[in-house]
């Protein structure tokens, strides 16, 4: 870290009321007109002095802290567990359709869904300057194909517009995903690998709809992976969402084990009970600026969209 150029910088956005000297880094006390262009002014100023700042309310003024920035190492993990992911989801959906013909039209939506999720996490990498990748966490072949995906924690956003985004952009791509499917699925007639409901609505509904169609089943196994994604806690998508409407709250992290349980992803929820313990989480850089209403207004209508998909996949 070039201390030189990090104070220079730091004096030049802000106004310095205070100055210590920490073991790896600075801590000023600061005060600023506006605090969140001068933030992200200095975030970027300093990327080539290979540090990252921090900032929150301290009393009248506000506590920066600059502290090294450290480069996530390249791993193997990451593809070996998408590996892993997709060869999980393939044998499930052979047990599950009995031909390989019609597992891979069952398997289509869910690889989509793999794809684009993906694609929305580099999308928010490139465009934030951001790290951190999500982890894709296999199932079990032949009871549950895909269990979810966890964001690296060394993704810092800079604040918490950046970190909705994180979560907003490949949840948005992952719905988008698997609505052709959906679409086309009546008009390709395809060989039922499960028999509808036998509930009234499902009955009534089911002379219109095909759901035993591979690739009806296949886009709503794509949904309920993205509902379990969009769930308030920890490293998912939703967790980096709400945190960034409201901070996290242990009683959404019950809520949130208690629906992946009910829904069969047991082991998902028991992951995310031990892995929150040990790593941590993608913190806003900026814990002053708050989310802007734009944003808000977004994240309760998604709440709206994947409760209605939800009651859809109980009732049918």
């Amino acid at each position: 870290m070039d201390e030189l150029k990090v104070d220079e910088a730091v004096k030049k956005y802000f106004k310095v009321i205070d100055f210590y000297k920490l073991e790896d880094g600075f801590e000023y006390t600061v005060d600023a007109e506006q605090v969140s262009q001068a933030f992200i002014s200095l975030y970027y100023d300093i990327q080539g002095a290979r540090a990252l700042p921090r900032i929150k309310q301290s009393g009248r003024y506000y506590s920066l802290t600059v502290f090294p920035a450290q480069k996530e190492r390249v791993s193997m993990l990451k593809p070996a567990l998408l590996g892993a992911s997709i060869a999980a989801l393939l044998i499930y959906s052979y047990f599950l359709a009995g031909n390989s013909g019609a597992s891979l039209f069952f398997s289509l939506p869910v690889l989509t869904l793999l794809a684009l999720h993906e694609t929305g996490r580099i999308i928010a990498s490139k465009r934030w300057g951001l790290d951190g990748y999500s982890y894709m966490i296999p199932g079990i072949p032949a009871i549950v194909p895909f269990m979810g995906f966890i964001t690296s924690p060394n993704a810092f956003p800079v604040n918490r517009d950046q970190q909705f985004d994180m979560g907003f952009i490949s949840i948005v791509l992952a719905l988008i995903s698997f609505i052709p499917y959906l679409l086309i699925g009546n008009l390709i007639p395809l060989a039922s690998i499960s028999r509808p409901g036998i509930t009234i609505l499902s009955y009534l509904i089911g002379q219109y709809i095909n759901f035993g169609n591979p690739l009806i089943l296949g886009s709503m196994f794509a949904f309920t992976i993205t509902f379990v994604n969009f769930l308030p806690t920890w490293q998912l998508d939703g967790g980096l969402m709400f945190d960034s409407v409201r901070n996290r709250s242990l009683g959404m992290d019950l809520l949130s084990v208690m629906l992946m349980s009910v829904m069969g992803f047991f082991i998902f929820a028991l992951i995310i009970i031990f892995a929150q313990g040990s790593m941590g989480f993608a913190n806003p850089l900026d814990a002053v600026t708050p989310l802007s209403r734009n944003r808000k207004k977004i994240y309760y209508a998604l709440i709206i969209i994947m409760s209605v998909g939800f009651l859809f996949l109980a009732i049918f």
